[in-house]
């Protein structure tokens, strides 16, 4: 038995490309399907929730879109199933230009932007960022975490390197430049855990080389 809660009325309201018009009520579900028509003259059924989070903004007309443009794309639509560095390159734009992805606010509402050659074609990003590595890899803003998506400023990264560049990670100056810890533990032969030990304990980068002259001693 489904129990139903009361309905908002979102009729009018765009989401994306889809403009709400009616509650759909030929589903019999505990959730909330609104009928929608599309920008390009589809109609669809969605799930509210989706439309309020902004993981629905369209019927699937864009998607259908992207892989028709991606078959002239040599090499990066295979069986109609496109390319990972394809995938990287939409979600990149969507993640800067596009208010309605979820991930829009950590990105684009922070100014972070695609250069216009990458924005305008991938072509040009692919032909600068190469093929990935390995499927494993993700596109990283580095050297400059903060920087925006451009030639000279992104690389394929693992998770460890993505990891080491994220804006929480701890960095402190050795022998006037800028290291990570576990890459100063390796430096010194000892292990991150005993660095972030003596800095806790409120040592500079000195002491904890003395304290480890130390230990070390015959």
């Amino acid at each position: 038995m489904f129990y139903f809660m009361p309905k908002m009325d979102i009729s009018g309201h765009k989401f994306g490309l889809l403009t709400a018009i009616k509650i759909d009520d030929q589903r019999m579900s505990p959730h909330t399907y609104w009928i929608c028509q599309c920008d390009c003259g589809n109609t669809c059924s969605v799930y509210l929730g989706n439309l309020r989070r902004g993981h629905t903004s369209s019927c699937g007309c864009v998607t259908k879109k992207l892989l028709s443009s991606s078959r002239m794309i040599h090499g990066h639509n295979i069986k109609h199933r496109v390319s990972s560095e394809y995938s990287t390159w939409v979600s990149m734009k969507s993640r800067c230009n596009n208010p309605n992805s979820t991930s829009y606010k950590l990105y684009g509402e922070k100014g972070v932007s695609v250069c216009k050659q990458w924005n305008d074609s991938f072509q040009c990003f692919f032909n600068d960022m190469g093929p990935k590595p390995t499927k494993n890899h993700s596109i990283d803003r580095y050297p400059d975490k903060n920087g925006n998506y451009e030639p000279g400023n992104c690389r394929w990264a693992t998770d460890k390197e993505q990891n080491r560049n994220r804006s929480n990670t701890k960095w402190i100056t050795y022998n006037n430049k800028q290291i990570l810890i576990p890459d100063l533990a390796v430096l010194l032969n000892t292990t991150s855990s005993v660095i972030r030990n003596r800095i806790r304990r409120g040592q500079n980068i000195e002491q904890i080389i003395e304290y480890l002259d130390q230990i070390t001693l015959p």
